[in-house]
């Protein structure tokens, strides 16, 4: 049907490097994707929402909201493989854009993959070190209140 060819495009694409994003998306809109993504459906439109963002200042964040988007892909597969495939690309990605930029939203993205990754995965080894860097940035953001209102209310344990 049209949703498996639009995926395996989608698949294909990525994984060739090739953009098969519709248009360009702001920062504001990932954002609220990002905080309302619950299905498949939602995952696939934010993963193609940021591949296609060039602004240098921003492409690294762009790419660490792909990579949750991916992590959280694997939730909706079916075979254990493809869970674990999904996963880990998008964990590899995730720490990549940590290593290029340490920030309030790099860092708070890795927060929520872990808080929310399966025990068995192993991956949480970031957990306390990352909630007081969390803490301390939020103080001095620039980023709009409503959006560190949303990061408080996500990580609230």
């Amino acid at each position: 049907d049209g949703r498996t060819v639009r995926w395996a495009v989608l698949v294909i694409g990525l994984l060739a490097g090739v953009s098969v994003c519709s248009s360009q998306s702001s920062l504001s809109d990932i954002r609220k994707a990002f905080f309302i993504a619950e299905t498949e459906d939602d995952l696939e439109a934010i993963i193609e929402m940021t591949c296609r963002h060039k602004q240098h200042d921003s492409v690294n964040i762009f790419r660490a909201y792909q990579a949750v988007a991916e992590t959280r892909m694997a939730k909706h597969v079916f075979w254990p493989f493809k869970k674990l495939s999904y996963f880990n690309n998008g964990k590899d990605t995730l720490e990549a854009c940590i290593g290029r930029s340490r920030n309030l939203e790099t860092v708070y993205l890795r927060h929520i993959v872990q808080l929310n990754a399966p025990g068995i995965l192993g991956y949480c080894d970031n957990l306390k070190a990352d909630r007081r860097f969390i803490d301390k940035e939020m103080a001095v953001s620039i980023l709009p209140r409503s959006i560190l209102d949303k990061m408080r209310e996500s990580i609230k344990q």
